[in-house]
């Protein structure tokens, strides 16, 4: 199509036409003589093309330059033609879906080569952009949408510019920045751990406050279930807390600490259980309230604040996250 609309442009005598059908819209333009920054803005349906007037005529084969807008080819190349190999973004994208019409533009050179001065596109969205929406700038490439090579220069709620080093077939692609939320799996998450809560304050209050089974299990049993207490509190009420972002990263880095401290108090469990049943001597010693002061209580809380620390010294930035 877009040779044959360029053929039709070249032989043309006309300096400008437009063809306005059912199926796509055109903008054909010839060149002649330039200016050094001459802008053309060619018009196809509601979606604009800048280019250099220069540009025209150091690329072009015959001095013209045509644009097209395609009514609905968008439905069959569709975001299911999306790859996010492809796709070069800086956070996890979820939720794909073409919002504006698929546009060509051509010089008659060979497609997707790199052009001297980039070339910018006014989309119009076919939705109004949401809040938690991101745009990309994407064209054509072979079996699938790919962003390189283009990028964003504004956008708003109605429209897109876009600014590619290259010319071949364009659209928008709009991706959410928020993965979307299953009410269902939430209220099974909600409930589940309110009434872990519940079962885990009764468990802690039965180790503390029954003294004729107070022993080294169940005081491992007591530090593990106030581990698991405060995280599931933190989690159900801290979890939404992303602004501040300092807050937010605060959350994440004590929930870090919280489940790996009820990771090596498992651990515990599990050597002292298996002490236990091998009827080691060693235990017997486990069992004495100087050894658990001086040896449990500390490598039971000052392993998981070591590695958080670590983790926090290595990437603070990746506590928290990126879609606020």
């Amino acid at each position: 199509m877009e040779k044959a609309v360029l053929a039709a442009a070249v032989r043309n005598t006309k300096e400008r036409q437009n063809v306005e059908g059912p199926f796509m819209d055109i903008e054909t333009r010839r060149v002649e003589k330039c200016s050094l920054m001459k802008t053309f803005r060619l018009k196809a349906g509601n979606q604009t093309m800048d280019i250099l007037c220069t540009t025209i005529q150091k690329e072009s084969l015959g001095g013209a330059v045509a644009f097209i807008s395609y009514a609905s080819i968008g439905s069959i190349i569709n975001e299911s033609f999306v790859s996010e190999e492809n796709l070069m973004t800086k956070e996890k994208l979820h939720n794909f879906y073409l919002n504006s019409k698929v546009v060509s533009g051509t010089v008659g050179s060979r497609k997707n080569t790199s052009l001297s001065m980039s070339i910018n596109f006014t989309f119009q969205h076919e939705k109004i952009k949401r809040e938690n929406e991101q745009p990309l700038c994407v064209y054509w490439q072979g079996s699938s949408w790919s962003n390189e090579g283009c990028q964003v220069i504004s956008s708003d709620e109605n429209q897109t510019v876009c600014s590619c080093s290259h010319l071949s077939s364009f659209a928008i692609l709009m991706a959410s920045t928020k993965l979307q939320v299953d009410p269902v799996l939430t209220m099974i998450t909600y409930v589940g751990l309110s009434l872990s809560l519940l079962c885990l304050f009764l468990a802690a209050l039965t180790f503390l406050l029954c003294r004729p089974i107070q022993n080294t299990s169940t005081s491992l049993h007591l530090q593990l279930s106030i581990c698991l207490f405060l995280a599931h509190l933190l989690f159900l009420t801290g979890i939404n807390q992303t602004k501040p972002k300092v807050l937010c990263s605060i959350i994440a880095g004590t929930l870090h600490y919280l489940y790996l401290a009820s990771f090596t108090w498992m651990l515990f469990e599990g050597l002292q259980l298996f002490l236990t049943v091998r009827n080691l001597r060693v235990a017997n010693y486990i069992s004495a309230g100087k050894f658990k002061r001086r040896f449990i209580y500390p490598f039971g809380y000052g392993i998981p604040a070591v590695i958080v620390a670590v983790s926090a010294g290595v990437g603070h930035s990746n506590y928290g996250t990126h879609t606020q």
